[in-house]
């Protein structure tokens, strides 16, 4: 309890006996059991001892009314004061001249024998936008509630009078079209339709007590209780106001409720229910409201008292003291100061109860209030142990003592601080300022300002509550790419709790490369590590991009070392190529020709035929690393066989020859004399095809591996590749078996020497001089087989002079009957070509056959302007258009 009211007296004692009250701005209506009004001037007095009321008698009439004077009621707004008095109602002016007569109202002579009246005055906009004053009149005549409207400065009767089973004790008007009424053994609700909804018994009480709190909301006493409806009827509050006893009158302060008993005046609160104070009187007798904050109490001796509120400044502390939130809130909002200030100060108790319900563990409840209030939410982690470094959550300040939270409800609450977490970071991420405005849980405390380091705090806060409850959530958190982890704070965390998975991944996301890859080389080799094994450092190494070039290549080592294959997949990672951030290929095979040789074919394989890279160095390369392969292989007693043999130099050499056939991009001139040296033939006939020295390249394949099949598989590839550039590659096979070449021969020559210096490399033999005279069988062979591959006059032209026609009859029935084939079709396509181009010639003529008029009145169909004399173009269809639309004509068809 505390004291949310004074009470001053203001009339000490007055010689008439009150009956009734009524109060407005800073007059005081007062009506006498001898029909005396006296009206009051109350005028507040400054006093630094307290308040003070100067009070005034400024107006007094002994003759306002015969009989005693039951109820007053003041209308500010129409300037109108309403008594009753012997049963009859009355209106006058609040001018109240003397000897001045009351308001004719005929219509209120229905009245006699009232008892009771209640009034509705209500504000309203009509269509033009002016407001009007609504007043509306209930009076209780026995049983009947009969009605009345203000109109033209009287009051005129409302077509509608309600009848009740009983006399009403209480009337409340519950909008326009219903009454809230209270009997002596219930209450009802009656809309002016004829409706009535009955509520609840009034209990014990001698008199039913009916107060309206808000528009919609109603204050009904049932013996110590008092019951809150809304205009329907329906409870609004789950609990009743309990008093100490049955209340003898009510009034409402928002948000206090006041009951006059007999020790006094009882203040209690609607919500929170709580008992606030109580002012002692001598059973008072009339308690009503002057104005917000102010009421009065009439005393059976005629004494009068005003209830002051105190100032609401100096009851907040108190009632935060007691802890009472919600009431102090809404004092906060009765408070004289400014808006800034009022703000600040319903912040201020908005963190103090969310503290407060932290402390009780209701950690949901609390953080939406933190939330809500944007509190400053370095100032709610440091509520959680181990959260903040200990130094930072010591200078925080708070209220009292921030609960110890262990298992369950530590559990609890760092589940509720993850999700608190998770809106604020996004509701940050969407400011556009860099200085938040955040608030202290205490009034007036440091706040963090930057942004970014509030979302380094919460960031790497949410991390350590993953670690706490959510395990599986902490990569995800840290892939982010917005991620603003703490580096230090996060990697003892993660250590602490051996995640070494996620702390890769945070190396990885603050570019602490280094650091990531000395720890997977660390744990690559211990068996219980989940990083043990090389893939996660390829994997790694993977994804650098060059600008990283010199930790790949310090990195991939190790792994080249131990697992070549795997390690070369550094290199070769297709996702590189995407990225745009493929490693410089250049640097590459310079390192892999220093620190692991044997991958370079791999490597540059991969460049050349899966990248498509036309390089001239990187084709030459692998040309040169194939040979320096071969060379290796027989240096170490392996047999020199031919491409595509079981073995590996068979299986090099076939790579070789079908790279060589292969690619245009290698320096063709610098390889068949090496390749001739290194015992390597058919690689080389394969370059000398290259360069369109088909002559050596057909001798190596007749005369060195002397493999005629070859050679004749050489021609037709050559052949088919470009028949216009190789056309002759057949005559010179020809012109080889019947002139083979000389024993000094120059490929030859290099062939033998070569033989000589390689172990297991047969040599060429000599050519046959038989072979030199004449090789008819094979030269015809060719002939028969290639007819039309083979100029034929140029072909006999080569013949010895002794070939018998019988031994070349068939290739010449081949090469007539070719030609009279070709002559047939000539013949043929000729008809068609000219019976075609008669076809044309006739529909020419018939086309220019056809006679157009055009007049003056013809126009195009395009512009839909006159033809004229202008160049036109007519249509099979029949339209004209100008020369100069046709464009846009043909568009048409085409769409």
């Amino acid at each position: 309890m505390y004291e949310a009211y004074t009470a001053i007296p203001i009339i000490k004692k007055m010689p008439l006996k009150v009956e009734s009250v009524a109060a407005h701005g800073d007059k005081l209506y007062l009506g006498t059991k001898d029909g005396h009004l006296l009206v009051y001037t109350v005028v507040e007095k400054d006093n630094a001892d307290g308040p003070k009321f100067a009070v005034n008698l400024g107006f007094s009439n002994k003759v306002f009314a015969k009989k005693p004077i039951t109820q007053l009621c003041v209308i500010p707004e129409l300037n109108l004061l309403i008594s009753l008095s012997d049963g009859s109602l009355s209106v006058h002016h609040l001018s109240l001249e003397p000897n001045t007569p009351p308001i004719d109202c005929p219509a209120l002579a229905k009245c006699k024998g009232c008892t009771l009246f209640a009034v509705n005055v209500q504000e309203k906009t009509t269509l033009t936008g002016e407001v009007k004053i609504t007043l509306m009149l209930c009076a209780a005549v026995r049983r009947k509630l009969e009605l009345f409207y203000w109109k033209n400065n009287t009051f005129c009767e409302h077509p509608q009078g309600l009848c009740v089973p009983d006399t009403p004790r209480s009337i409340v008007w519950c909008g326009d079209e219903s009454l809230l009424v209270g009997f002596r053994s219930e209450y009802n609700i009656l809309k002016l339709c004829g409706e009535t909804k009955q509520l609840f018994p009034t209990g014990k009480q001698p008199e039913p007590l009916c107060v309206k709190l808000k528009e919609n909301s109603f204050a009904l006493s049932r013996d110590d209780m008092t019951i809150f409806v809304n205009r329907e009827g329906q409870p609004t509050h789950k609990y009743a106001v309990t008093w100490s006893e049955p209340p003898i009158s009510l009034c409402y302060d928002h948000p206090y409720l006041l009951s006059a008993q007999s020790f006094g005046v009882e203040v209690r609160t609607v919500e929170p229910r709580a008992l606030i104070q109580k002012v002692n009187f001598l059973k008072p007798k009339l308690l009503l409201p002057c104005k917000k904050g102010q009421l009065y109490v009439v005393a059976p001796s005629g004494a009068v008292w005003c209830i002051l509120r105190t100032r609401v400044q100096d009851q907040i502390p108190q009632v935060l003291k007691d802890k009472c939130f919600e009431l102090a809130l809404k004092l906060a909002d009765l408070s004289d100061q400014s808006e800034e200030e009022r703000n600040a100060s319903k912040r201020h108790i908005q963190n103090l109860h969310a503290f407060d319900l932290f402390c009780k563990k209701k950690f949901e409840e609390s953080l939406n209030i933190f939330m809500d209030l944007e509190t400053d939410p370095s100032h709610v982690i440091g509520l959680f142990p181990d959260l903040l470094p200990e130094d930072y959550r010591n200078s925080i300040s708070y209220p009292d003592k921030a609960p110890d939270l262990r298992d369950a409800d530590l559990e609890a609450g760092l589940y509720a601080l993850v999700d608190y977490l998770v809106h604020v970071r996004c509701k940050l991420l969407s400011y556009n300022q860099q200085e938040p405005a955040l608030t202290g849980i205490v009034q007036g405390s440091k706040t963090v300002k930057s942004k970014k380091q509030l979302l380094q705090i919460i960031d790497t806060t949410m991390l350590k509550c993953y670690l706490e409850t959510n395990v599986a959530l902490v990569a995800s958190l840290l892939r982010l790419p917005d991620n603003f982890c703490h580096l230090d704070e996060c990697e003892r965390a993660l250590k602490k709790h051996q995640k070494l998975s996620e702390l890769i991944i945070l190396y990885q996301q603050k570019n602490q490369h280094e650091k990531a890859l000395d720890l997977l080389m660390k744990e690559a080799h211990k068996a219980d590590s989940p990083l043990k094994g090389h893939e996660r450092t390829v994997g790694y190494l993977q994804h650098l991009g060059r600008k990283h070039m010199e930790l790949i290549l310090r990195y991939s080592l190790w792994v080249l070392e131990e697992h070549p294959e795997e390690g070369l997949k550094i290199f070769v990672e297709d996702q590189q190529e995407k990225e745009g951030e493929a490693l410089p290929r250049d640097v590459v095979l310079d390192f892999l020709s220093k620190k692991a040789p044997h991958l370079v074919i791999p490597y540059l394989k991969h460049v050349i035929h899966k990248w498509n890279d036309e390089t001239e160095m990187f084709h030459n390369t692998l040309i040169h690393k194939y040979i320096e392969s071969v060379r290796s292989l027989l240096s170490q007693q392996h047999p020199l066989v031919g491409p595509g043999e079981p073995g590996s130099v068979g299986k090099l050499r076939k790579e070789l020859v079908h790279f060589l056939e292969a690619s245009d991009k290698y320096t063709a001139e610098n390889f068949p004399t090496h390749l001739l040296s290194d015992g390597l033939f058919e690689e080389a006939a394969v370059v000398m095809g290259k360069l369109g020295r088909h002559s050596e390249a057909l001798e190596v394949y007749i005369y060195v591996l002397r493999d005629p099949s070859k050679a004749e598989q050489y021609c037709a590839s050559q052949y088919n590749r470009n028949p216009e550039r190789n056309r002759d590659v057949f005559l010179i096979l020809l012109q080889m078996y019947l002139q083979p070449p000389d024993e000094g021969s120059r490929v030859l020559d290099l062939c033998r020497r070569t033989a000589a210096n390689i172990a297991g490399l047969p040599s060429p033999p000599s050519v046959p001089k038989s072979c030199r005279e004449q090789n008819l069988k094979g030269a015809l062979k060719i002939l028969m087989d290639h007819v039309k591959e083979i100029d034929p006059l140029r072909a006999l032209q080569m013949l010895p002079g002794d070939v018998q026609v019988e031994d070349v009859r068939d290739f010449l029935r081949e090469v007539l009957d070719g030609c009279t084939k070709e002559l047939h079709a000539a013949g043929l396509q000729r008809s068609l070509l000219f019976a075609e181009h008669l076809q044309v010639k006739e529909r020419c003529i018939r086309v220019k056959s056809l006679k157009i008029t055009l007049t003056e009145l013809d126009v195009c169909y395009v512009c839909q302007k006159r033809i004229g004399s202008s160049a036109f173009a007519r249509y099979p269809d029949g339209a004209v258009v100008h020369y100069s639309c046709r464009e846009g004509y043909e568009s048409r068809l085409a769409s």
